[in-house]
């Protein structure tokens, strides 16, 4: 009887190690699951942030470029007259604050993007950021090449994949535009 109980005792041990060991290593799964899916979220979650700081600086851009070929005319004929009457001041006051606040508020989601983005969209967002502010009729297509080479970059980078060289960027981007032109038949204040 004694070997029975000695068997039984055995059989009991064993079954109590083997259930701590089977728990620590569910355990240990479900840790390393959680992990890598916090991870997934925070990656997600930060794609998201970048996606959203991306387009808002695509739209700032826009509304950079829009407003400057606005002011462009008050500002012309301002220059063109020794004394502006009093509603032409007014044009040009409105035209000029109207551009004033799209600078102020391209150039604070330009200062994110150098905060997340690689040099490559850095460079390309200044770019296409000088070329919105000197938009005027007739330069439009300048602004259209820089704003469309930074945003096949930033789609580029959001999908992991390597961004175009200069070259490559400008052939891709013009193509995209010609595609666009062909879509679109509607004028807009861009020309395109």
């Amino acid at each position: 009887m004694d070997e029975l109980t000695a068997a039984s005792g055995a059989v009991a041990v064993l079954a109590i190690v083997g259930g701590y060991l089977g728990v620590r290593s569910a355990n240990r799964n479900a840790l390393k699951i959680a992990r890598e899916e916090r991870s997934s979220r925070r990656e997600d979650e930060a794609n998201a942030l970048i996606r959203a700081t991306y387009a808002r600086s695509l739209a700032a851009l826009n509304l950079l470029a829009v407003a400057s070929m606005e002011y462009f005319v008050p500002k012309s004929r301002m220059l063109s007259v020794d004394i502006p009457n009093k509603e032409l001041k007014e044009e040009y006051e409105s035209a000029l604050a109207k551009c004033s606040a799209a600078e102020v508020s391209a150039h604070n989601v330009g200062a994110e993007i150098d905060l997340i983005a690689p040099p490559e969209i850095c460079r390309l967002e200044a770019e296409a950021h000088g070329t919105a502010t000197t938009c005027e009729p007739g330069t439009q297509d300048k602004f259209l090449l820089a704003r469309e080479r930074l945003r096949i970059a930033m789609r580029h980078n959001l999908q992991g994949l390597e961004i175009p060289d200069q070259d490559e960027l400008s052939q891709l981007a013009i193509s995209e535009i010609n595609t666009k032109a062909l879509l679109d038949s509607r004028e807009h204040i861009l020309g395109r």
